[in-house]
Protein backbone atom coordinates (compact mmCIF):
# COMPACT_ATOMS: atom_id res chain seq x y z
CA UNK A 1 0.00 0.00 0.00
CA UNK A 2 2.73 2.13 0.74
CA UNK A 3 4.70 1.36 -2.34
CA UNK A 4 1.45 2.47 -4.29
CA UNK A 5 0.43 5.50 -2.61
CA UNK A 6 4.03 6.86 -3.16
CA UNK A 7 4.12 5.49 -6.76
CA UNK A 8 0.80 7.55 -7.10
CA UNK A 9 1.78 11.10 -5.22
CA UNK A 10 4.90 10.99 -7.44
CA UNK A 11 2.95 11.06 -10.43
CA UNK A 12 0.70 14.23 -9.27
CA UNK A 13 3.98 15.92 -7.62
CA UNK A 14 5.47 15.60 -11.16
CA UNK A 15 2.51 16.84 -12.94
CA UNK A 16 2.67 19.59 -10.38
CA UNK A 17 6.34 20.22 -11.60
CA UNK A 18 5.43 20.55 -15.18
CA UNK A 19 7.32 23.80 -15.25
CA UNK A 20 10.64 22.78 -13.73
CA UNK A 21 10.42 19.86 -16.08
CA UNK A 22 10.02 22.48 -19.20
CA UNK A 23 13.03 24.38 -17.91
CA UNK A 24 15.38 21.57 -17.34
CA UNK A 25 13.59 20.38 -21.33
CA UNK A 26 14.50 23.89 -22.33
CA UNK A 27 17.92 24.36 -20.86
CA UNK A 28 19.29 20.91 -22.34
CA UNK A 29 18.54 21.44 -25.54
CA UNK A 30 20.33 24.70 -25.82
CA UNK A 31 23.41 22.24 -23.95
CA UNK A 32 23.27 19.80 -26.98
CA UNK A 33 22.20 22.31 -29.76
CA UNK A 34 26.24 23.43 -28.93
CA UNK A 35 27.50 20.78 -30.61
CA UNK A 36 24.27 19.84 -33.07
CA UNK A 37 24.40 23.14 -34.84
CA UNK A 38 28.08 23.44 -35.82
CA UNK A 39 28.20 20.14 -36.19
CA UNK A 40 25.49 20.23 -38.86
CA UNK A 41 27.36 23.34 -40.37
CA UNK A 42 31.01 20.68 -40.33
CA UNK A 43 29.07 18.18 -42.02
CA UNK A 44 27.17 20.94 -45.23
CA UNK A 45 30.77 22.29 -45.38
CA UNK A 46 32.04 18.63 -46.04
CA UNK A 47 29.29 17.59 -48.51
CA UNK A 48 29.03 20.31 -50.10
CA UNK A 49 25.35 20.51 -52.08
CA UNK A 50 25.74 16.92 -51.93
CA UNK A 51 22.17 14.67 -51.71
CA UNK A 52 23.34 13.48 -48.35
CA UNK A 53 19.78 13.22 -46.59
CA UNK A 54 18.48 11.58 -49.64
CA UNK A 55 21.35 8.90 -49.57
CA UNK A 56 21.20 8.42 -45.73
CA UNK A 57 17.59 8.12 -46.31
CA UNK A 58 17.33 4.00 -45.99
CA UNK A 59 20.65 3.51 -43.76
CA UNK A 60 24.25 4.32 -43.22
CA UNK A 61 26.29 4.92 -46.00
CA UNK A 62 29.96 4.25 -45.66
CA UNK A 63 31.24 5.64 -48.36
CA UNK A 64 29.48 8.90 -47.83
CA UNK A 65 32.49 9.26 -45.06
CA UNK A 66 35.60 7.07 -46.56
CA UNK A 67 35.67 9.98 -49.67
CA UNK A 68 35.97 12.60 -47.21
CA UNK A 69 40.01 12.11 -46.61
CA UNK A 70 41.54 14.06 -44.02
CA UNK A 71 38.11 16.21 -43.47
CA UNK A 72 36.60 13.01 -41.85
CA UNK A 73 39.17 13.24 -39.14
CA UNK A 74 38.58 17.07 -38.25
CA UNK A 75 34.58 16.03 -38.28
CA UNK A 76 35.56 13.13 -36.19
CA UNK A 77 37.78 15.66 -33.55
CA UNK A 78 35.22 17.96 -33.85
CA UNK A 79 32.46 15.31 -32.69
CA UNK A 80 34.44 13.73 -30.19
CA UNK A 81 35.72 17.02 -28.53
CA UNK A 82 32.09 18.33 -28.34
CA UNK A 83 30.36 15.65 -27.06
CA UNK A 84 33.01 16.31 -23.81
CA UNK A 85 31.97 19.18 -23.51
CA UNK A 86 27.68 19.00 -23.71
CA UNK A 87 28.50 15.79 -21.18
CA UNK A 88 30.45 18.02 -19.68
CA UNK A 89 28.35 20.76 -18.86
CA UNK A 90 25.24 18.84 -19.18
CA UNK A 91 26.80 16.44 -15.81
CA UNK A 92 26.91 20.21 -13.81
CA UNK A 93 23.91 21.21 -15.04
CA UNK A 94 22.00 18.11 -14.51
CA UNK A 95 23.17 18.93 -10.48
CA UNK A 96 21.92 22.66 -10.89
CA UNK A 97 18.29 21.62 -11.91
CA UNK A 98 17.76 18.30 -9.74
CA UNK A 99 17.52 20.79 -6.78
CA UNK A 100 14.68 23.15 -8.09
CA UNK A 101 13.07 20.14 -9.24
CA UNK A 102 13.26 18.21 -5.68
CA UNK A 103 12.60 22.01 -4.16
CA UNK A 104 8.90 21.72 -6.25
CA UNK A 105 8.47 17.91 -5.43
CA UNK A 106 8.09 18.19 -1.40
CA UNK A 107 4.30 17.96 0.04
CA UNK A 108 4.63 21.46 1.73
CA UNK A 109 5.12 23.49 -1.48
CA UNK A 110 2.38 24.48 -2.91
CA UNK A 111 3.32 26.56 -5.88
CA UNK A 112 5.86 26.71 -8.25
CA UNK A 113 7.41 30.24 -8.92
CA UNK A 114 10.89 31.04 -10.97
CA UNK A 115 12.65 32.59 -8.23
CA UNK A 116 12.05 29.66 -5.93
CA UNK A 117 13.29 26.99 -8.76
CA UNK A 118 16.14 28.58 -9.04
CA UNK A 119 16.77 29.79 -5.56
CA UNK A 120 16.56 26.04 -4.70
CA UNK A 121 18.67 24.99 -7.53
CA UNK A 122 21.20 27.27 -6.39
CA UNK A 123 21.43 26.83 -3.09
CA UNK A 124 21.51 22.74 -3.34
CA UNK A 125 24.28 22.75 -5.89
CA UNK A 126 27.27 22.44 -3.69
CA UNK A 127 25.46 19.43 -1.65
CA UNK A 128 23.80 17.94 -4.37
CA UNK A 129 27.43 17.89 -6.25
CA UNK A 130 29.19 15.88 -3.67
CA UNK A 131 26.24 13.72 -3.20
CA UNK A 132 26.20 12.76 -6.81
CA UNK A 133 29.50 12.31 -7.15
CA UNK A 134 30.02 10.21 -3.97
CA UNK A 135 27.56 8.01 -4.77
CA UNK A 136 29.30 7.67 -8.16
CA UNK A 137 32.37 6.78 -7.06
CA UNK A 138 30.69 3.95 -5.01
CA UNK A 139 28.40 2.71 -7.81
CA UNK A 140 31.61 3.17 -9.70
CA UNK A 141 34.05 0.88 -7.35
CA UNK A 142 31.69 -1.94 -6.36
CA UNK A 143 30.99 -2.02 -10.15
CA UNK A 144 34.52 -2.35 -10.75
CA UNK A 145 34.91 -5.02 -7.93
CA UNK A 146 32.03 -7.15 -8.46
CA UNK A 147 32.82 -7.35 -12.32
CA UNK A 148 35.99 -6.46 -12.95
CA UNK A 149 38.07 -8.82 -10.22
CA UNK A 150 35.87 -11.88 -11.08
CA UNK A 151 36.82 -11.41 -15.08
CA UNK A 152 40.67 -10.90 -14.58
CA UNK A 153 40.49 -14.05 -12.34
CA UNK A 154 38.72 -16.55 -15.10
CA UNK A 155 40.90 -14.97 -17.21
CA UNK A 156 44.20 -15.43 -15.23
CA UNK A 157 42.86 -19.11 -14.65
CA UNK A 158 43.03 -21.28 -17.50
CA UNK A 159 41.56 -24.20 -15.66
CA UNK A 160 38.42 -22.63 -14.99
CA UNK A 161 35.38 -24.44 -17.62
CA UNK A 162 33.68 -22.45 -19.97
CA UNK A 163 30.20 -22.77 -18.17
CA UNK A 164 31.84 -21.83 -14.59
CA UNK A 165 32.88 -18.83 -16.81
CA UNK A 166 29.40 -17.63 -17.85
CA UNK A 167 28.20 -18.32 -14.44
CA UNK A 168 30.43 -16.34 -12.80
CA UNK A 169 30.66 -13.91 -15.10
CA UNK A 170 26.42 -13.67 -15.19
CA UNK A 171 26.35 -13.43 -11.12
CA UNK A 172 28.83 -10.18 -11.18
CA UNK A 173 26.48 -8.54 -13.84
CA UNK A 174 23.56 -9.65 -11.64
CA UNK A 175 25.01 -8.37 -8.46
CA UNK A 176 26.01 -5.06 -10.53
CA UNK A 177 22.51 -4.48 -11.60
CA UNK A 178 21.10 -5.02 -8.39
CA UNK A 179 23.51 -2.59 -6.77
CA UNK A 180 22.48 0.56 -8.56
CA UNK A 181 19.06 0.77 -8.21
CA UNK A 182 19.62 0.60 -4.63
CA UNK A 183 22.69 3.27 -4.79
CA UNK A 184 20.05 5.51 -6.88
CA UNK A 185 17.67 5.53 -3.68
CA UNK A 186 20.69 6.64 -1.56
CA UNK A 187 20.87 9.31 -3.87
CA UNK A 188 17.72 10.20 -3.96
CA UNK A 189 17.17 10.03 -0.13
CA UNK A 190 19.70 12.04 0.44
CA UNK A 191 18.94 15.09 -1.94
CA UNK A 192 15.22 14.82 -0.81
CA UNK A 193 16.31 15.31 2.30
CA UNK A 194 18.69 18.47 1.77
CA UNK A 195 16.20 19.75 0.20
CA UNK A 196 14.06 19.34 2.80
CA UNK A 197 16.94 20.93 5.60
CA UNK A 198 17.76 24.45 5.44
CA UNK A 199 21.13 24.41 6.20
CA UNK A 200 23.65 22.42 3.91
CA UNK A 201 24.61 18.66 5.15
CA UNK A 202 25.84 16.90 2.12
CA UNK A 203 27.50 14.26 4.20
CA UNK A 204 24.23 13.63 7.11
CA UNK A 205 22.69 13.69 3.78
CA UNK A 206 24.35 10.89 2.32
CA UNK A 207 24.15 9.19 6.01
CA UNK A 208 20.44 9.77 5.94
CA UNK A 209 20.00 8.18 2.11
CA UNK A 210 21.58 5.16 3.25
CA UNK A 211 19.97 4.74 6.52
CA UNK A 212 16.55 5.13 4.79
CA UNK A 213 17.39 2.89 1.97
CA UNK A 214 18.54 -0.38 4.63
CA UNK A 215 15.84 0.61 7.19
CA UNK A 216 13.23 0.54 4.68
CA UNK A 217 14.76 -1.81 2.41
CA UNK A 218 12.32 -3.70 0.99
CA UNK A 219 9.78 -0.66 -0.18
CA UNK A 220 12.27 1.54 -1.16
CA UNK A 221 13.82 -0.66 -3.52
CA UNK A 222 10.32 -2.51 -5.07
CA UNK A 223 9.09 1.16 -5.31
CA UNK A 224 12.83 2.20 -7.42
CA UNK A 225 12.33 -1.47 -9.49
CA UNK A 226 8.79 -0.08 -10.41
CA UNK A 227 9.83 3.08 -11.77
CA UNK A 228 13.21 1.86 -13.39
CA UNK A 229 11.00 -0.86 -15.43
CA UNK A 230 8.66 1.75 -16.64
CA UNK A 231 11.90 4.14 -17.58
CA UNK A 232 13.54 0.89 -19.16
CA UNK A 233 10.65 0.05 -20.59
CA UNK A 234 9.89 3.63 -22.69
CA UNK A 235 13.78 3.88 -23.85
CA UNK A 236 13.52 0.35 -25.29
CA UNK A 237 10.22 1.33 -27.17
CA UNK A 238 11.71 4.55 -28.35
CA UNK A 239 14.91 2.40 -29.64
CA UNK A 240 13.28 0.73 -31.36
CA UNK A 241 10.64 2.11 -33.23
CA UNK A 242 11.86 6.42 -33.67
CA UNK A 243 15.23 4.56 -35.51
CA UNK A 244 13.59 3.35 -37.75
CA UNK A 245 12.05 6.66 -38.74
CA UNK A 246 13.81 8.07 -41.84
CA UNK A 247 12.11 11.43 -43.35
CA UNK A 248 13.80 13.36 -46.70
CA UNK A 249 11.30 15.93 -46.87
CA UNK A 250 11.50 19.41 -44.62
CA UNK A 251 8.60 19.10 -43.18
CA UNK A 252 9.35 15.27 -42.06
CA UNK A 253 12.83 16.28 -40.61
CA UNK A 254 10.35 18.99 -38.52
CA UNK A 255 8.18 16.66 -37.30
CA UNK A 256 10.92 13.75 -36.19
CA UNK A 257 12.76 16.76 -34.45
CA UNK A 258 9.12 17.59 -32.92
CA UNK A 259 8.68 14.33 -31.93
CA UNK A 260 11.93 13.66 -30.63
CA UNK A 261 11.48 16.54 -28.23
CA UNK A 262 8.40 15.06 -27.14
CA UNK A 263 10.21 11.95 -26.12
CA UNK A 264 12.60 13.88 -24.46
CA UNK A 265 10.15 15.84 -22.51
CA UNK A 266 8.28 12.25 -21.08
CA UNK A 267 12.11 10.80 -20.41
CA UNK A 268 12.61 13.94 -18.10
CA UNK A 269 8.53 13.20 -16.46
CA UNK A 270 10.00 9.94 -15.91
CA UNK A 271 13.11 10.95 -13.94
CA UNK A 272 11.52 13.77 -11.80
CA UNK A 273 8.79 11.23 -11.08
CA UNK A 274 11.52 8.81 -9.40
CA UNK A 275 12.22 12.04 -7.66
CA UNK A 276 8.67 12.43 -6.15
CA UNK A 277 8.12 8.83 -5.17
CA UNK A 278 10.84 8.79 -3.22
CA UNK A 279 10.35 12.30 -2.09
CA UNK A 280 6.70 11.22 -1.11
CA UNK A 281 8.00 7.82 0.88
CA UNK A 282 10.74 9.64 2.33
CA UNK A 283 7.71 12.26 3.86
CA UNK A 284 5.88 9.70 4.61
CA UNK A 285 8.81 7.62 6.57
CA UNK A 286 9.51 10.59 8.30
CA UNK A 287 5.74 11.62 9.80
CA UNK A 288 5.60 7.67 11.24
CA UNK A 289 8.65 8.21 12.86
CA UNK A 290 7.73 10.99 14.32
Amino acid sequence: MKIIKSFISGVRTSVKSWRGILITWFLTLIIVSMLAIPFKGALKAAFGNSMITEKLAYGFNTELFTDLGSTLKVIVSFFSTGLLLVMFFGFFLNIFLAGGLFNGLRKDNNSFTFPAFFNSAAKNFWSFLIISLITRLIINFISGLVIAAPLIFISLNENISTKTSIIVASASGLISIVIIPFMLLVADYARAWQVKNEKSACFTAIGFGFSQAFSKFWSSYLLMLAILSVQILFIYVVFTTLPGWRPVSAGGIILLFLVSQILFFIRIFLKVWRYGSVTALMEENLEKTF
